[in-house]
Parts: structure tokens; C-alpha cells; sequence
């Protein structure tokens, strides 16, 4: 069982409050269930350029993560956003109208709590 993302940010959503309710019950450990969620694995670019992303496999365009940083366009450290942000964000990279990642979450471990807890949600 296997859930693939289409877009890096639905996802993470999703995936998290799965992660959280399934941690909350006790069944298995909490965490965040996709590798890098944070954009934080890996170096970000200071200029804009593309760099590799680790944990995600880019399907469409220049996916990448930049360091928070105005030089080059991008938002500062204190722009709006998340509180408990890091270094990087995710960007869908220079030159291209459309960029997507995907990267496949393995959900064997959970098959027995999903089998006993019916649940739904929409990516």
C-alpha cells in the first residue's frame, strides 16, 4: 500500500495529520511520514538555481528548494509564513510555468490500524 504525491504541497498536509492520528492512538510511532517534508535534507540555492531536492523525484519543470533569501527575488526570514520554518522552502525553480515532485510513502506498516480504523481523506 502506497501513497505517491503529486504536488509537494497537499501532501504534506495530509500526510502529517495522517501521521499524528495514527500517532495519537498509539498504533505506530508519530512523525512525518515523507523524507525531507521540510525541504530542509539537502543544501538550498542562494542564487535560484536548481538544485537537487533529496527525497523527492521531480516529474515536471525546475523543482527545487532555495535558502530564504531576497538577493535573488525570493522571501527573507521574515516574510509571512510558518513560524517553525527553517533555512529552505520549496520552489517550483526559474524558467517554467508548472513544476511537481512526487515521492511514494510505503504504507505497509499501517495496513492492520487502517483495517480496524476506516478512514478517508483527499489528496
Amino acid at each position: 500500500m502506497s501513497i505517491t504525491s503529486v504536488t509537494p504541497r497537499s501532501p504534506l498536509l495530509a500526510l502529517a495529520l495522517l501521521a499524528g492520528s495514527l500517532g495519537a492512538t498509539g498504533a505506530l510511532a508519530s512523525g512525518n511520514l515523507l523524507v525531507n517534508g521540510n525541504a530542509e535534507a539537502g543544501v538550498g540555492s542562494d542564487t535560484g538555481d536548481v538544485v537537487t531536492v533529496p527525497g523527492w523525484t521531480t516529474t515536471a519543470g525546475n523543482f527545487t528548494v532555495n535558502t530564504y533569501n531576497p538577493s535573488f527575488g525570493g522571501p527573507d526570514v521574515d516574510a509571512p509564513g510558518p513560524l517553525d520554518r527553517g533555512l529552505n522552502y520549496f520552489a517550483g525553480g526559474p524558467s517554467v510555468d508548472v513544476s511537481s515532485a512526487t515521492q511514494t510513502v510505503d504504507l505497509t506498516p499501517y495496513q492492520a490500524y487502517f483495517s480496524s480504523n476506516p478512514f478517508s481523506f483527499t489528496l
